[in-house]
């Protein structure tokens, strides 16, 4: 739990367990430029526990670990997946703060789109709740 006295820090440790548990508690990526892992507090990579660090290893990421693509800067489209990951810019100043998990989505019916997210504990949240701008990372898969 990465909670600060402030209430920010955990949305992208708990995006992150998320990702981990669905390759099979068997992925992390402890080499070469882009790494994603978690030993510890003390031992864990900023891809690990940064929503923008995230980003940029889930769509850069060509080798061990998971590996995903920007779909669209507009999260209102179909193709969503259960697992895929919504990032928010909550102020609306260009900077992307909050990590979030797609747990429902009906083809068709986008403000349906329901995730989870910790921080300020979520869990089949309506996304369209959320204020600000959002882009969707789909996840492509993982390679061990």
């Amino acid at each position: 739990n990465f909670d600060s006295p402030n209430g920010k820090g955990d949305c992208t440790n708990f995006t992150s367990q998320i990702i981990y548990k669905g390759t099979g508690n068997s992925v992390m990526d402890r080499n070469g430029d882009l790494t994603w892992y978690y030993g510890g507090y003390s031992d864990r990579s900023t891809s690990w526990t940064s929503v923008n660090y995230l980003y940029d290893y889930l769509v850069r990421n060509t080798g061990q670990g998971p590996q995903g693509y920007l779909a669209t800067s507009s999260v209102i489209n179909a193709g969503m997946q259960l697992g895929d990951v919504v990032q928010i810019d909550l102020q609306n100043d260009g900077i992307f703060d909050h990590s979030t998990t797609i747990v429902y989505y009906q083809n068709g019916a986008p403000q349906l789109t329901r995730i989870a997210c910790h921080t300020s504990d979520a869990s089949d949240k309506l996304l369209v709740d959320y204020p600000g701008n959002k882009r969707w990372v789909h996840l492509t898969g993982f390679e061990r």
